[in-house]
């Protein structure tokens, strides 16, 4: 089945149409709901690790270039070129990306959801 923001309503669509259309709006939102959840779940565990990760780097890079705290920006750099530190952030990243675009289709479904109640309550009140 085509995806449901791609379906082109026709013209002489009626009731029965918008109804239908409707319906398969509110599944894919029904759907979406607890797949962003997840999503959200799963970019908030990347980022503790990833977080985890840079700290450990910072303080490793301390002790292993005899850096003082205040060589932040050295400590920075040398934390974020940690091989560990840059495959946990593009994880985090890659997470993060899926959650705004399955919120960003939810929230697109939801535009069409309102918009197809609006016109069945026209077309009802049309009948």
């Amino acid at each position: 089945m085509a995806d449901i923001l791609e379906i082109i309503i026709p013209e002489n669509a009626g009731l029965q149409d918008y109804r239908y259309l409707l319906s398969l709006a509110e599944n894919e939102i029904t759907k979406l709901t607890p797949l962003i959840s997840r999503y959200k779940v799963a970019r908030t565990n990347a980022k503790a690790a990833y977080d985890d990760a840079l700290s450990s780097a910072k303080v490793n890079a301390m002790v292993k270039y005899d850096l003082k705290p205040n060589h932040q920006t050295m400590i920075n750099a040398k934390a974020n070129s940690d091989p560990e530190v840059k495959r946990l952030k593009q994880v985090y990243l890659e997470a993060k990306a899926l959650e705004i675009k399955a919120v960003d289709r939810l929230e697109q479904i939801k535009g069409l959801r309102d918009t197809l109640k609006a016109m069945v309550k026209s077309e009802q009140v049309s009948y």
